[in-house]
Formats: C-alpha cells, structure tokens, sequence
C-alpha cells in the first residue's frame, strides 16, 4: 500500500541509524515493497547509492538547492543570483559542521517559519545554534591539497589565507607522515561510548573493537572526544602494511581476541575535548592539547608528526628539509608527507581544499607527482588473451557544481588477469562469452547521466567504482572532456599512460577528483616546465 510522507521520513530515519549492511539492506527492502506504481523510483532516488550513480550529491546539489527554496519561499521568486548562491553556501558549511539532514532541515524551517526580514543572517544565525559540532556525529573531515613538488608544497602553503588575509610571512609548518590507511573520525561521547567514522560516515566501530580498545586506554578516563586519525595494517613489527589488507578484515562480528589483520591507530588532530569545540583554535594549540590528553605513543596509538620536526618557511634550506623529512618517511613504510599550516585552524570540507593543508606522496619523488582518484564509467571487450573481460577501460573526474563526468583517459596498465576477471563479473554480471551482450552488474543501455566523453564505448557503467590512477603528465585533448573550457575553450585534460595503482572502496563519486583540481595540476604542470 502507499505509506504517508511522515511514515517514509520515519522510515528513512531509522535506516539511518542502522549498524550493518543487513539491517540497512532489509529497511530498504520493506520500504520498496510498501510502494506502488512510480512511488519506487522516487524512493529509491532518496538514497545516497543511487543519487550518486545518477549525478546528484547531496551535498553539491540537494542541500544548497534547500537553502535556495527557502529564500524564494521567504521573498519571492525576484531574487539576485548571488543570494541565492549565498543561501545555498551557508546550507554547505552548515552540514559540513554537523551531517545531520534532518537537524539542517529544521533549522531552515525555523527561518521560513519565522518570516525575518535579514533572510541570511536569520540563516546563519539558526545554523550557527543548530549544526555545531557534537562527539557522535561525524563532520566532513578537513582535506589537504596535493601538490606535484617540494616547490609547489611550499609555494601553496605560503598561498594560505585566513578569510582573505594571507597570514604570516614566514609560516611554521607541521611535518607529519601520510600513512596509507583507513581516514577515521573517532568520537567518544559524554555517555562513554565510542564510534568510529569513514571519511564517507559510515560507521565503522562493528569492523574496529580493537580501535576501540586502543583509544580509550589511551584517552582520559570519561571525557569526550573527536579525533581525526587514520587506522593503518602493521605487521608484528609495527610497520606499516599495504592497505589493501584492510579489506580482508571481517565487518561485523568482530572479536578484538581474533583479529586478523592488525591495526595500529595514528592519530593528527583534535576537534573536540570534554565539553568545548576546539576546531577554531591553531593547529599547535589543538596538537598541544591532544598530546596533553593522549600521553606518549604506544605499540597500539601513535601521533602523525612522531619521527618528524616543524618547518619554519622562510627560504633558508626549508626545501631540502621537507625532501629529506619526504625521504625518511618513504624509508619508514609510509606514503608521504602532511604538510600543515601551524597556525590555521581546523576548516570543514564544504567547497574548495584549503592551502592550510598540503600532502606529498611518494610519488613526487618522480613523475607527475599525486595520482588521481577517478570514476569508472565505461569500457571495451579487450582483445587477445583479454577478450573474455573489459579492457580498456574509461575513468572520469567529476564536475561537483553540475554533477558531470568528464572522462580523462583509457586505463590497462598495472591491472592483473585476476583483477580483469573480478572487475569483469562485478561490472558485467559475468566473463563475457561468445557475442551475447551481458546484462548484470553495473551494466547500462547507455552512458550515464553527467558523463560527457568523445569516447563511444562498448560498455557502459553505472558510476560507483573509484580507481586510484597514477600517469606520467597531463595533455590538452580533443577527446576527452575533464576539465574543458578551464584551460582550453574546447578540449578538456587527459591523463597520458596512464596506470592502474588500487581500487579505492572506501571512496565515492563524490570524493573523485574534479575539474578544478585536473585543471590546477596541468597548469603547475606547465608551469613547472616552463
């Protein structure tokens, strides 16, 4: 039967709080079979996985277009453009700070309901008391800027501005070791239970009690907190492993007697201590405070700076310090380096990446520099011993203000047969045999929405699967579209051989690479050969 708006809100509120992918997957279940007719298809699109694979993120598209409604619903359709860009801003910044839809969505009704004439700063005031940081509810993590060398880290730190002030002329740096890990928000909350958040918000504490374990024998008795910090596989002797034994690591039912892949907890920063929010202090009040409370390091939970020294950027050597610091951090098993602004203060990922935050990885040390984290979004039958499963294949980045893939480039280096044949069956339901079209997996009729390419594939897919992609340097293309009409009027910016380095799980459309970024690093590129 059809169920009333406010019995499918309660609905999708409980699923919400759902631990595993069972419980998750039944509340889905139940709600589709209540529906009748189109009511399905517009439930279904209510959900996160399927916004995505259509081109619609929630935090780009259906929240700021909340804020939009809102000012019109408040003065009318006749309003300037900027404002409603701006409603729509406040509506991002908000969420970042507190991903709760539903407290958001009160907050904003509040505004309409109480008819001020100061539209915005009405807005802002009711976010500002409604989403605040709270331990239990994850924000939308800070993110760091790549950068293609020791030069271009430098150059971008000093670029950093504090709303539109640059600060500080010769700025001290942290240095801090990028481990190659599970990205985990930690939050203790006053009632004494802790919950461990991907960098999506998934909860992840089922998959973890052993990071559990580790924290709160770490942390001071019964004062809550949030952590930012990554969970990396070590082996017996405390050194980093590859990442991708993380995912052999059961999800549920976990017993931290018998896991089987062990973790150590490597902690970078603290949003919240006790009963204050801490994220608008400096980095070195925020670090002070978080040793202070945490105390040394221990086989189970270290800090990212440990092995490391600050930086002050003032042109005396700082670059080959920062090489060095690069090289040793390679020799110990890790990716890179963090590079942070010590005097900037923790800033939500709500729009551009801060310059406060830099990373370099092992893979500036020749090349192109960062790789790309790129959307799979179609394909070839390959040829050859390879003819059973998809090769090439067609990746994309992402658009955030329109939601549009722009493909950047084919990939079939760095893959094996064994990872042919699984991303085959998953993409295609199946090896393919003989001439008979597949009709499983991600399979469409046709390319996605968004997807804007001059390549015609022979497959193509819904957009769900991320793949870390590393190539030698970016090129002008006639082909593909990334980017097009950021550098060029009409061409868009390919990757040039490029090659498969993993598969990112714990990444979505939404955390690929964009326009902007492809666009930034082609013209570093160009301005590091010049």
């Amino acid at each position: 039967r059809s169920r009333a708006a406010a019995d499918v809100r309660a609905s999708l509120r409980a699923l919400g709080r759902a631990r595993s992918d069972r419980a998750k997957v039944d509340g889905i279940a139940a709600l589709v079979r209540m529906t009748r007719g189109h009511e399905a298809k517009w439930l279904v699109k209510t959900l996160p996985p399927a916004m995505q694979g259509v081109g619609i993120s929630l935090e780009a598209t259906v929240l700021p277009c909340l804020g939009r409604a809102a000012l019109v619903r408040c003065k009318g359709p006749r309003v300037a453009k900027t404002d409603l860009q701006r409603a729509g801003k406040s509506i991002r910044e908000a969420y970042a700070r507190r991903g709760d839809v539903e407290v958001v969505a009160d907050a904003v009704l509040g505004v309409i309901r109480g008819g001020e004439s100061d539209f915005h700063g009405a807005l802002v005031e009711a976010l500002g008391r409604a989403c605040c940081l709270a331990p239990g509810v994850p924000p939308a993590p800070m993110l760091a800027n790549p950068a293609n060398s020791v030069k271009d880290a430098v150059a971008r730190l000093l670029k950093y501005k504090k709303g539109t002030t640059v600060i500080g002329r010769y700025p001290a740096i942290a240095v801090e070791r990028k481990y190659d890990g599970q990205r985990a928000a930690i939050h203790r909350t006053a009632s004494g239970e802790v919950r461990i958040f991907s960098r999506k918000n998934d909860d992840m504490t089922a998959k973890f009690p052993d990071v559990v374990e580790y924290v709160n024998a770490a942390a001071p008795r019964g004062v809550a907190f949030c952590l930012d910090a990554e969970i990396v596989p070590v082996g017996e002797d405390n050194k980093p492993r590859p990442f991708q034994e993380l995912s052999t690591r059961k999800r549920v039912d976990v017993a931290s007697a018998v896991v089987d892949v062990r973790v150590r907890v490597a902690i970078f920063d603290l949003l919240w201590l006790g009963a204050e929010d801490i994220t608008s202090r400096p980095l070195v009040e925020r670090r002070r405070a978080l040793k202070a409370a945490f105390g040394p390091p221990s086989r189970d939970v270290c800090y990212a700076d440990d092995g490391c020294a600050d930086v002050t950027v003032d042109g005396d050597d700082d670059e080959e310090t920062i090489m060095s610091a690069l090289h040793d951090a390679v020799d110990a098993g890790t990716e890179g380096l963090m590079l942070k602004r010590l005097d900037a203060p923790y800033e939500f990922s709500a729009g551009p990446r801060s310059n406060a935050w830099v990373k370099l990885k092992k893979d500036y040390l020749d090349g192109l520099g960062d790789s790309f984290d790129l959307v799979v979004i179609g394909g070839w039958r390959g040829q050859g011993r390879k003819n059973k499963w998809v090769s090439p294949v067609l990746v994309a980045a992402r658009d955030p203000a329109t939601g549009a893939l722009g493909s950047v480039c084919r990939v079939m280096s760095g893959l094996t047969d064994v990872f042919y044949r699984d991303f085959t069956t998953r993409v295609l339901g199946g090896e393919i045999v003989g001439d008979r079209r597949p009709s499983g997996g991600l399979l469409r009729n046709g390319p996605a929405p968004g997807v804007v390419t001059g390549e015609t594939c022979r497959f193509w897919f819904e957009p769900r699967i991320v793949w870390e992609i590393k190539g030698a340097d970016l090129s002008l293309s006639p082909v593909h579209k990334a980017a097009a009409g950021l550098v060029h009027s009409q061409r868009g910016i390919s990757l040039r051989f490029p090659r498969f380095l993993r598969e990112r799980p714990d990444k979505s459309v939404r955390d690929a690479a964009t326009f902007a970024e492809v666009a930034e690093r082609y013209r570093a590129q160009s301005n590091v050969s010049k």
